[in-house]
């Protein structure tokens, strides 16, 4: 009687303490290196001592107190590593400032690009103060918030002086300015070809970019703040525009990948639509929380691709997950060439690029679980396994013929099975100490990506009406969110090895 009434008792304090050291993330590094044991070991004491008083509601009371306290207590210590509350007030203001101001150019430059579009098809426009006045009005409302945004990431951009704003406005122009214009045309878009469009609107991004950049350093008051020396710099400058030019590149392929998943109709699964009237859950909901978690799962790819690339890492094993990262996100979310007809009509060539680029991205990612962290092949089976990948990737991307989806999947999850016995026999016979600790939660997360992969392929396979129309081949795991969401254990272990234990720092 005795053994069965603790067993209970040591689930629950170990559960507890196994919560309260993830929440201890939420301290600072060197506040939770220095005081995380200790605060730990209190608190499994604490734990002890009020299951005895208390039993499980005495837990319960204490978890209440102690989220409480930690909340105040981490807000506070992350106050204490820098400038108190009023510099942050004064920051999100001189955002505010510096947004309207962009703003302001912003709404400039979409009249002008108007009345090009509208030149262009063949239309003789007027100016008139009522609609110049409502396109700035609009411009001061938009560009607020986006400016408070530039100055809270302002320190993670790339670049030095304006080019930090050049780099914001690019981003901009690539995830709000090219899909839209390019795939929901509507109004005066319609007057012009969708790249006409887009190259007459584009420049608005960049100059809004610009203008946030330098209003916030005028407000400031360091107009020469950030400029680097001219001598000695032509090199470092080029690199970056380099890797920036192919992250944007990238990043462009990803959000049009992106917003080709939530193009499709139906977005849910035939089964799953048929059981909503039963359950009297409405459509829409279910449909909406879809497109929220196809939007989580975007964002851990491309944004923790981005948090590499960004943290200027020197590691060409870390320049390469990044790439990996996006390039294999760009062609998980990129789900058929007929979203692309209006642009390109020859769908046969769009069905060979898509090919093409899932073959590339499939190719990077068992790259990565074959080199991973070091990128080196330290298991020799690995380099014969990887030549015989690039034979399968050559032929996948180059054949004109129809694979079947069941030998698609096959022959990737075997070799991505091969890829994580890779990763589990170095971290287990070959990698050192510090490896171990800072690849762990990764190597879990290529095991936990591996297992979800081949459990969504076996359920889709035995039962169709679970798959969403018109989708074959390796994208029916990336058109439901629930079919994609193992695919983000990926991204989210290799950005908590960074956080946590600085994976590739330098």
């Amino acid at each position: 009687m005795a053994k069965t009434n603790l067993l209970p008792t040591n689930r629950t304090l170990s559960l507890s303490s196994r919560l309260y050291e993830w929440l201890l993330a939420l301290y600072p590094p060197h506040f939770r290196d220095e005081y995380g044991p200790h605060m730990a070991q209190a608190f499994r004491d604490c734990c002890h001592d009020v299951y005895r008083q208390g039993r499980f509601f005495g837990i319960v009371w204490l978890w209440v107190s102690t989220i409480a306290d930690l909340t105040v207590t981490a807000i506070h210590e992350w106050f204490a590593q820098g400038p108190g509350p009023v510099h942050y007030i004064q920051k999100i203001g001189i955002g505010l400032a510096a947004g309207m101001a962009g703003g302001i150019v912003a709404g400039l430059g979409a009249r002008l690009a108007m009345r090009g579009v509208a030149l262009i098809g063949g239309l003789q426009p007027d100016f008139t103060l009522e609609g110049t006045f409502a396109i700035l009005v609009i411009g001061l409302i938009m560009g607020a918030p986006f400016g408070i945004a530039f100055i809270l990431v302002r320190s993670l951009i790339p670049g030095e002086g304006l080019w930090k704003g050049l780099t914001y406005g690019v981003l901009l122009f690539v995830i709000f300015i090219a899909p839209p214009f390019l795939f929901y045309r509507e109004g005066e878009a319609l007057l012009a070809t969708p790249l006409v469009t887009v190259g007459l609107f584009g420049p608005v991004a960049i100059a809004y970019g610009l203008a946030v950049q330098f209003t916030a350093l005028r407000l400031e008051r360091r107009p020469g703040a950030d400029q680097p020396a001219a001598s000695g710099r032509s090199s470092s400058i080029i690199l970056q525009i380099t890797w920036l030019t192919i992250f944007i590149i990238l990043l462009q392929l990803a959000v049009l990948g992106t917003t080709s998943i939530l193009n499709h109709f139906p977005r849910i699964p035939i089964a799953i639509a048929r059981q909503l009237p039963a359950a009297n859950i409405p459509f829409a909901v279910v449909r909406d929380a879809n497109i929220w978690l196809i939007n989580i799962v975007a964002l851990g790819y491309f944004g923790i691709s981005a948090l590499i690339f960004w943290s200027r890492n020197r590691s060409p094993m870390a320049r390469f997950s990044a790439i990996t990262l996006m390039l294999f996100g760009g062609a998980l979310f990129n789900t058929g060439a007929g979203y692309y007809a209006s642009l390109m009509h020859n769908t046969i060539l769009l069905e060979s690029a898509f090919g093409a680029l899932q073959a590339v991205g499939a190719t990077c990612l068992l790259g990565m679980l074959y080199a991973f962290p070091d990128g080196r092949f330290a298991v020799r089976w690995a380099r014969p396994l990887a030549v015989l990948w690039l034979g399968w990737a050559t032929v996948w991307a180059t054949t004109s013929a129809r694979w079947p989806e069941s030998v698609i999947l096959t022959i990737l999850t075997l070799f991505f099975i091969t890829g994580v016995a890779a990763q589990v026999y170095r971290y287990r016979h070959i990698a050192t100490l510090e490896q171990r600790q800072q690849s762990r939660s990764v190597v879990i997360g290529f095991l936990g990506t591996v297992a979800g992969f081949a459990i969504v392929t076996a359920v889709l396979l035995l039962f169709p009406d679970l798959r969403i129309s018109k989708v074959t081949g390796p994208s029916i795991t990336a058109t439901f969110s629930l079919y994609m969401l193992p695919w983000l254990l990926i991204p989210v272990s290799i950005g908590w090895a960074m956080r946590r234990h600085r994976l590739w720092a330098t």
